[in-house]
């Protein structure tokens, strides 16, 4: 017994101290720091192999580091911007004048009934013939347009497309032009027939010269254009109006931001609908498309806000309160979306409404709060019982002639009996008053509110204000993104139907292998960041006014007059190679609103995001603080209104980053420059990373030097193996007399043209005579002849090719590391690259340099030269991001190589070496290393990484997998499969969390859709159904009867559309049958199962957490990573010179697995209903435009404010014919 009780007691205390200590780790450091060793001396070994890392240093030896001042810099690029806006100005002021000059000359014209015009939708191509030479044979080339035009003229009236000869022009983003002339488009809503169009298309026709010579004189002008008033659009030079098939082509030059913001002061609107009991059916419908078409011809210096009123007024955004909202799309979408949900009912109550909408505009006069020019009330309803003339004495007419608030009213509705009232409320209020009756007048009658916003600017004749718009794309219209997006979301839900059936054909249990392709088309949907379907730009224009004497008392607009100036025509004269790797310039508008970042991403999967030209410049400079989304920051603040308010400085600020697509992040210190751009509402900032940023390298190779040699200089780019960039300008010709297939073809054309005997160097940004037809940018141009020299060797002699045998060498070194190419890229936009025999390319794989020609802008290079500070001597390694287990996954390695000025602190990139290699070959490696422990006193007993126990990672500086035993675990996030372990390094300061708040994110909100299935009905709702039904048909009788004649004198008022659409509501339930079978309940489920929920695509806020590592941490940690199983479950440490470090992970003692780090973006929400909301709620300064002309003295004495047809109604004609129609129904 007592030897039993001896033997429990041993076991307890065998088990206390089981509890108590935690088992020795099977993890040996110094076996990890052996395997690190071995594998950096490898990593080197080959990055030896394949480079030329010396010779290349040694060819930037002689030169010399110079300090770069940031003002200087500035002032440069200012100048460049400011020199191109005012030619800019100078063109659209020319076109102006002509136009103003040839309207009081021509306006009067009689126009033929057979008058031909070139019409952009109505073009074809001409193929046979030349196209003229504008810079030659300029009067040729009009000549035979005009005989051609005289030809086609005599045709009948249906004739087919007029051919014009059409030439591919690069600086029209590469469409087909004519330069010899101009075209006409005709918005689809507007009669291209009506008289006073072809008239005034015909005396447009002398703008043509202009055009010419504009183009002539600049040509970096883009298309010039002149918007008319009545809807058409004359743009220079003549191309074919591109047209997506099966899609209406909403384009009227009128609802565009160049056109209404030079047509139109800033302004602030309230719209008042009428939601009364009345307002039902169509005239509910029509109403919501005329508050639309109101908020599309608004831009972001206006403010509005839309109020529906019965009984009481109520904000349509309820969050958007009593006040107004800066007309930005994001705004202007919520008020729509808000218009959606227009619900009619009880009596409108006219008086509270208009008292509300007057002393909220009185407010903002009084407290000089939104645009601060321009004031008006845009009134939609079906009638108003009196004109409630007091409450116009009491707010707009204490000052008269000027009245501080224009009136304008839409009336709603085909048979209306007060026009009267309604019409008198616009008249005498400075306004304009329009009936509409049917969906297709809306546009064009809603456009007649802005020639009456006008009148002030024609009156005063003088000032011709010159306006800049904000970034915008091209013809694009936003309200386009939820239709594109609804026909993605239909093309998805074809595929997925297409790939569930075969599913089920060679599937037993399909679901599972339907959510893994949802999975898969998830995972693909990112922001793309190509523009390939739009082209930025931002345009100014200026206001073209009616001279004539006559038309004094009508005040009209012409148009405006304006050229597009593509954000890529800006981004050339930023200098990019002089502000050098990581830094930046970007431009700003007086809303501080971006319009040229390198993180401005306004496309989302091919579509405009709703959106995308209101990002300010406080959501893409992050400042690297501890503050939550979009809370205020002092410091961000200060430097915002610094910007805006166009004052000159600079700041020093801290900030975060995100690059590859958000999946890695860094913090730096940045110095930012910036100053006004005269005579526009820009401000120009530029953002250099310290301390490098600070410093450039002078090296230039002069071509005057070896004109005597020309084949030296050439021989250095006789081979095919080098790119150039291709968005930088080198040298080109001003106009199209030749054209290249490549920028390298233009290069080498130009080079040797540099090297023959009279060439001059002619500036690319000043102004130049007409005469000179190309243009260089010195510098860049002889450091890409610097650099193409100091690299010539490298494809030549790498260090592979360098061995004794050679063959053997190489293919040994092939078959051990797998290298595909090795590459060196330099400041001046130089890509040179060599390939490796034996490697095979995929069947439409992409070659390395079709991939990575952009130098300095390669995300390769800018890691490469950000990690030489925080590990001068190493390569950065990566793979893509969830590579998986994909065959030929590549591995890049890159390595900046920096040139230091002798005794001094000054380091300069120069250019940066690197290499790719299979995959395969670093895991094959890794394992041969981590495999086998050579120095291990027991060989058989000590773990390693091919033991079952021990789990081993290489992990990059971003914390991504770039090795593991697992393929599968490639190119992931090493938070999602050892999140304790990445915790844990985090915890001691191994990796460091950065927040990135992403502003420009894109959500998708559940898009609400009717349900197609039957509902029960009882013989009660029957019953219902028919007391309404008598009920309401009696009130038709009588409402059509139009008996109100007898005690009123009223008029019938005529409509242009003789279609009548009921304005009753409709139900839309339908009827069906009441019962489902099992079996049709069965296929309704895999239905649900395979359909794809509908979505909206909303502006939104997201934050996602990265990492960065901190390996100095890691080197100097001692301590080792206990947890409660053991007492060393991981380690971790430094592979040599590279951003790599190896994790080893005891799999027996990891802690429990199930909670995840993540680097996926995740939504952020605020105490309100929407963003938009948010945003209201905590609205940042803004600078007002500059010019503002509201009023003008003589304006009272226009009486022109809208009308219609009248027709009197005979009593004794209506009565004996509604007593025919009724015995004729009695018999």
């Amino acid at each position: 017994m007592e030897t039993l009780c001896v033997k429990i007691a041993l076991i307890c205390i065998s088990v206390a101290s089981v509890r108590s200590y935690p088992p020795k780790s099977n993890i040996d450091p110094a076996i990890v720091s052996a395997w690190t060793s071995k594998l950096g001396t490898n990593l080197i070994g080959m990055a030896t192999y394949v480079s030329r890392k010396e010779s290349i240093q040694e060819a930037y030896a002689g030169k010399v580091v110079v300090s770069r001042s940031g003002e200087q810099l500035l002032q440069e690029i200012a100048m460049n911007i400011q020199n191109m806006t005012e030619a800019k100005i100078s063109a659209v002021k020319r076109i102006m004048d002509t136009a103003e000059e040839t309207a009081m000359a021509h306006q009067e014209d009689v126009v033929e009934e057979d008058y031909q015009y070139y019409n952009a939708k109505k073009l074809a191509e001409e193929t046979f013939e030349p196209t003229p030479d504008p810079t030659v044979k300029e009067k040729e080339g009009s000549d035979e347009d005009e005989e051609e035009e005289e030809d086609l003229g005599e045709e009948p009236e249906e004739d087919p497309p007029r051919k014009i000869v059409m030439k591919e022009n690069q600086h029209f983003f590469n469409r087909k032009v004519n330069t010899s002339f101009s075209v006409v488009h005709v918005p689809t809503n507007v009669f291209e027939g009506a008289p006073d169009i072809l008239r005034a298309i015909k005396w447009s026709e002398h703008l043509n010269s202009i055009f010419v010579a504009n183009y002539n004189s600049d040509p970096s002008l883009s298309w010039q254009y002149f918007g008319s008033s009545l809807g058409f659009m004359r743009q220079y030079p003549a191309a074919q109006w591109e047209q997506v098939a099966d899609v209406v082509d909403l384009y009227d030059c009128r609802t565009r931001p160049w056109y209404i913001e030079a047509a139109t002061s800033p302004k602030d609107v309230v719209i008042l609908v009428d939601n009364s009991g009345s307002m039902t059916g169509m005239r509910r419908e029509i109403a919501r498309h005329v508050v639309n078409d109101i908020l599309d011809t608004l831009g972001p210096n206006d403010f509005v806000n839309v109020f529906n009123f019965s009984d009481n007024s109520t904000n349509v955004v309820p969050c958007f309160g009593n006040g107004l909202v800066q007309a930005t799309l994001e705004n202007v979408r919520e008020l729509k979306l808000g218009m959606e949900n227009l619900y009619t009912d009880k009596i409108a109550n006219f008086s509270e409404a208009l008292t509300k909408a007057f002393l909220l505009l009185q407010d903002y006069r009084t407290r000089h709060e939104g645009a601060a020019c321009n004031q008006a009330i845009m009134l939609v309803t079906d009638g108003v019982p009196y004109n409630y003339k007091e409450i116009f004495r009491t707010y707009n007419w204490q000052d008269l002639p000027r009245m501080p608030v224009r009136v304008f009213t839409y009336l709603i509705g085909r048979e209306v009996a007060d026009v009267r009232e309604v019409k008198w409320m616009a008249c005498a209020n400075q306004g304009f008053f329009v009936h509409l009756s049917t969906l297709s007048e809306v546009k064009e009658k809603v456009l007649e509110y802005i020639p009456v916003m006008a009148r002030p600017l024609v009156l005063q004749k003088n000032e011709h204000p010159v306006i800049w718009t904000s970034v915008y794309a091209d013809v694009a219209d936003p309200k386009m993104t939820d239709w594109l997006w609804d026909s993605k979301e239909s093309e998805e839900q074809k595929e997925i139907f297409l790939h569930s059936r075969k599913m089920n054909v060679r599937h037993a249990s399909p679901e599972e292998q339907i959510q893994k392709y949802l999975q898969r088309r998830m995972a693909n949907i990112d922001e793309d960041i190509t523009l390939s379907n739009y082209q930025l730009m931002t345009s100014v224009s200026v206001p073209v006014y009616d001279r004539r004497e006559n038309a004094t008392r009508i005040a009209n607009i012409l148009g405006v007059a304006g050229t597009d100036v593509p954000v890529k025509d800006i981004q050339e004269l930023m200098m990019p190679h002089k502000l050098g790797v990581n830094s930046y310039a970007f431009l700003v508008t007086n809303n501080g609103h971006i319009v040229i970042h390198p993180d401005f991403r306004p496309v989302f999967q091919g579509i405009l995001k709703p959106s995308y030209n209101s990002v300010d410049m406080s959501e893409i400079e992050l400042l690297d603080d501890d503050l939550e989304a979009r809370e205020e920051s002092e410091e961000m603040d200060s430097f915002r209104d610094a910007v805006i308010t166009q004052t000159r400085g600079n700041r020093t600020l801290r900030v975060k980053y995100h690059y590859d697509k958000m999946k890695r992040a860094s913090t730096a210190t940045r110095k930012y420059f910036f100053c006004g751009i005269e005579n526009t509402p820009f401000t120009l900032v530029i953002s250099l990373p310290l301390p490098y940023g600070q410093y450039g390298i002078d090296a230039k190779e002069e071509t005057s030097r070896h004109r005597t040699e020309e084949k030296n200089l050439l021989e250095h780019f006789s081979d095919k193996n080098w790119k150039i960039h291709p968005d930088w300008t080198y040298c080109r010709y001003l106009f199209p007399l030749e054209t290249f297939d490549t920028p390298e073809a233009e290069f080498i054309h130009f080079l040797k043209k540099a090297l023959g005997p009279g060439w001059h160097w002619l500036s690319k940004r000043t102004g130049t005579p007409p005469e000179h037809i190309e243009q260089c940018d010195r510098d860049l141009f002889l450091s890409l002849v610097f650099d193409g020299k100091a690299t010539a060797s490298f494809p030549k002699n790498t260090t592979a090719d360098s061995h004794k045998d050679g063959t053997g060498d190489v293919k040994e070194f092939q078959e051990r590391y797998g290298v595909t190419v090795s590459f060196v890229a330099t400041r001046s936009g130089l890509t040179r690259w060599k390939d490796y025999l034996g490697v095979d390319k995929k069947a439409g794989e992409k070659h390395f340099s079709e991939i990575h020609n952009r130098a300095i802008d390669e995300i390769w290079y800018k890691r490469a030269v950000d990690y030489h500070f925080i590990q001068p001597h190493s390569y950065v390694y990566s793979v893509p991001y969830e590579a998986g287990d994909k065959n030929g996954t590549l591995v890049t390695a890159s390595y900046a190589i920096f040139h230091t000025k002798p005794d001094d602190d000054w380091k300069a990139p120069a250019a940066v070496i690197g290499f790719q290699f299979r995959h395969s070959a670093l895991h094959r490696m890794l394992f041969n290393i981590t495999s086998t422990c050579p120095d291990c006193p027991d060989k058989h007993n000590n773990k390693t990484c091919a033991s079952n126990e021990l789990e081993c990672y290489v992990v990059d500086n971003n914390g991504y997998v770039v090795v593991a035993e697992s393929l599968r675990d490639t190119g992931k996030f090493f938070g999602e499969i050892r999140a304790s372990v990445m915790e844990e390094m985090v915890n001691r300061n191994m990796f460091k969390r950065i927040r990135i708040f992403d502003y420009q994110a894109v959500c998708f909100r559940p898009k609400l859709t009717g349900n197609c299935a039957s509902y029960f009905v009882t013989p009660l709702a029957h019953l219902k159904w028919m007391i309404e039904w008598t009920i309401g048909y009696i009130f038709w009788v009588f409402a059509n009867a139009n008996l109100n004649i007898l005690w009123f004198d009223s008029r019938v008022y005529a409509s242009d559309e003789d279609i009548i659409y009921s304005e009753e509501g409709e139900d839309d339930n339908g009827s069906s049958e009441m019962g489902m079978n099992e079996n049709n309940k069965g296929n309704e489920k895999q239905y649900e199962r395979w359909t794809i929920n509908r979505t909206r695509p909303q502006p939104c806020d997201k934050e996602v957490v990265l990492y960065q590592m901190n390996p100095r941490a890691i080197q100097e940690n001692k301590e080792p990573f206990d947890s409660v199983k053991c007492k060393r479950f991981f380690e971790v440490q430094v592979i040599d010179q590279s951003n790599l470090i190896l994790v080893v992970v005891d799999k027996v003692c990891t802690p429990d697995e199930s909670e995840k780090l993540s680097v996926a973006p995740v939504e952020v929400f605020y105490n309100t209903s929407s963003l938009a909301c948010f945003k209201v709620e905590n609205m940042q300064r803004r600078q007002r435009p500059r010019s503002c002309i509201s009023h003008h003295r003589d304006e009272d004495k226009i009486e022109l404010c809208g009308g219609c047809g009248t027709v009197h109604l005979n009593l004794i004609l209506l009565l004996s014919s509604w007593f025919t129609i009724y015995i004729a129904d009695f018999c």
